[in-house]
Protein backbone atom coordinates (compact mmCIF):
# COMPACT_ATOMS: atom_id res chain seq x y z
CA UNK A 1 0.00 0.00 0.00
CA UNK A 2 1.48 3.35 -1.01
CA UNK A 3 1.39 6.31 1.32
CA UNK A 4 1.09 9.93 0.38
CA UNK A 5 4.41 11.76 0.34
CA UNK A 6 4.48 14.68 2.75
CA UNK A 7 3.58 17.98 1.12
CA UNK A 8 6.41 20.42 0.78
CA UNK A 9 6.47 24.18 0.75
CA UNK A 10 7.45 23.97 -2.91
CA UNK A 11 4.42 23.79 -5.22
CA UNK A 12 4.23 20.80 -7.55
CA UNK A 13 4.05 21.81 -11.21
CA UNK A 14 2.65 19.89 -14.17
CA UNK A 15 1.51 21.12 -17.60
CA UNK A 16 1.62 24.76 -16.46
CA UNK A 17 -0.56 24.06 -13.42
CA UNK A 18 0.34 24.18 -9.73
CA UNK A 19 -0.68 21.62 -7.12
CA UNK A 20 -0.32 21.55 -3.34
CA UNK A 21 -0.07 17.77 -3.04
CA UNK A 22 0.91 14.67 -5.00
CA UNK A 23 -2.62 13.35 -4.50
CA UNK A 24 -4.07 16.41 -6.28
CA UNK A 25 -1.62 15.93 -9.15
CA UNK A 26 -2.52 12.25 -9.55
CA UNK A 27 -6.22 13.13 -9.64
CA UNK A 28 -5.59 15.89 -12.20
CA UNK A 29 -3.85 13.37 -14.46
CA UNK A 30 -6.80 10.97 -14.12
CA UNK A 31 -9.21 13.76 -15.14
CA UNK A 32 -6.88 14.77 -17.97
CA UNK A 33 -6.97 11.18 -19.27
CA UNK A 34 -10.78 11.52 -19.37
CA UNK A 35 -10.63 14.83 -21.26
CA UNK A 36 -12.39 16.80 -18.51
CA UNK A 37 -11.94 20.52 -17.90
CA UNK A 38 -9.94 20.75 -14.68
CA UNK A 39 -8.77 23.84 -12.77
CA UNK A 40 -6.33 23.45 -9.89
CA UNK A 41 -6.35 25.80 -6.91
CA UNK A 42 -9.08 27.92 -8.45
CA UNK A 43 -9.94 31.06 -6.49
CA UNK A 44 -13.30 32.74 -6.47
CA UNK A 45 -15.54 35.06 -4.52
CA UNK A 46 -18.42 33.52 -2.55
CA UNK A 47 -20.86 34.64 0.11
CA UNK A 48 -23.61 37.16 0.51
CA UNK A 49 -22.81 40.89 0.65
CA UNK A 50 -21.39 42.41 2.74
CA UNK A 51 -19.64 39.20 3.82
CA UNK A 52 -18.07 38.15 0.52
CA UNK A 53 -14.74 36.41 0.65
CA UNK A 54 -12.16 34.91 -1.65
CA UNK A 55 -11.83 31.14 -1.29
CA UNK A 56 -9.53 28.62 -2.91
CA UNK A 57 -10.74 25.27 -4.19
CA UNK A 58 -8.41 22.28 -4.51
CA UNK A 59 -9.92 21.45 -7.89
CA UNK A 60 -12.83 22.60 -10.01
CA UNK A 61 -13.98 20.07 -12.61
CA UNK A 62 -16.67 20.37 -15.27
CA UNK A 63 -18.41 17.00 -15.60
CA UNK A 64 -20.90 17.25 -18.48
CA UNK A 65 -21.90 20.77 -17.50
CA UNK A 66 -21.97 20.25 -13.73
CA UNK A 67 -19.31 22.16 -11.83
CA UNK A 68 -17.78 19.99 -9.12
CA UNK A 69 -15.33 21.15 -6.47
CA UNK A 70 -13.08 18.30 -5.40
CA UNK A 71 -11.45 18.76 -2.01
CA UNK A 72 -8.54 16.42 -1.30
CA UNK A 73 -8.45 16.44 2.48
CA UNK A 74 -5.19 15.74 4.24
CA UNK A 75 -2.64 17.34 6.52
CA UNK A 76 -1.54 20.06 6.69
CA UNK A 77 -4.06 21.85 4.47
CA UNK A 78 -7.26 20.42 5.97
CA UNK A 79 -6.78 20.02 9.74
CA UNK A 80 -9.85 19.09 11.82
CA UNK A 81 -10.01 22.54 13.44
CA UNK A 82 -10.85 24.04 10.02
CA UNK A 83 -13.79 21.68 9.38
CA UNK A 84 -16.57 24.09 10.37
CA UNK A 85 -15.18 26.82 8.10
CA UNK A 86 -14.75 24.38 5.21
CA UNK A 87 -18.29 23.05 5.62
CA UNK A 88 -19.65 26.61 5.54
CA UNK A 89 -17.71 27.22 2.31
CA UNK A 90 -19.10 23.97 0.86
CA UNK A 91 -22.65 25.20 1.52
CA UNK A 92 -21.91 28.56 -0.11
CA UNK A 93 -20.57 26.81 -3.18
CA UNK A 94 -23.61 24.54 -3.41
CA UNK A 95 -26.08 27.43 -3.37
CA UNK A 96 -24.00 28.93 -6.19
CA UNK A 97 -24.35 25.80 -8.33
CA UNK A 98 -21.09 24.04 -7.46
CA UNK A 99 -21.36 20.55 -5.98
CA UNK A 100 -18.62 19.60 -3.48
CA UNK A 101 -17.11 16.14 -3.12
CA UNK A 102 -14.46 15.49 -0.45
CA UNK A 103 -11.91 12.71 -0.60
CA UNK A 104 -9.15 11.61 1.72
CA UNK A 105 -5.69 12.36 0.30
CA UNK A 106 -4.53 8.78 0.93
CA UNK A 107 -7.45 7.33 -1.03
CA UNK A 108 -6.79 9.68 -3.96
CA UNK A 109 -3.07 8.95 -3.95
CA UNK A 110 -3.58 5.17 -3.95
CA UNK A 111 -6.47 5.03 -6.46
CA UNK A 112 -6.73 8.22 -8.55
CA UNK A 113 -8.39 6.49 -11.52
CA UNK A 114 -11.03 4.84 -9.34
CA UNK A 115 -11.70 8.14 -7.54
CA UNK A 116 -12.00 10.02 -10.86
CA UNK A 117 -14.44 7.40 -12.19
CA UNK A 118 -16.49 7.63 -8.98
CA UNK A 119 -16.60 11.43 -9.24
CA UNK A 120 -17.86 11.24 -12.82
CA UNK A 121 -20.54 8.74 -11.75
CA UNK A 122 -21.59 10.77 -8.70
CA UNK A 123 -21.70 13.96 -10.76
CA UNK A 124 -24.09 12.31 -13.25
CA UNK A 125 -26.38 11.30 -10.38
CA UNK A 126 -26.14 14.77 -8.79
CA UNK A 127 -27.01 16.42 -12.11
CA UNK A 128 -30.14 14.22 -12.40
CA UNK A 129 -31.17 15.06 -8.83
CA UNK A 130 -30.67 18.78 -9.37
CA UNK A 131 -32.74 18.56 -12.57
CA UNK A 132 -35.55 16.91 -10.60
CA UNK A 133 -35.42 13.54 -12.36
Amino acid sequence: MSTVPSPSDTPIRWEGMTFRSWSELKLAKAFDDRGLLYLSNARGRVGIAPRRETRELDALVNVDGLLVNIEVDGAPWHPPERSADEHRRDRLLLVNGIVVFRYDANEVYRSPDRVAAEIVSLAARARQMLAGR
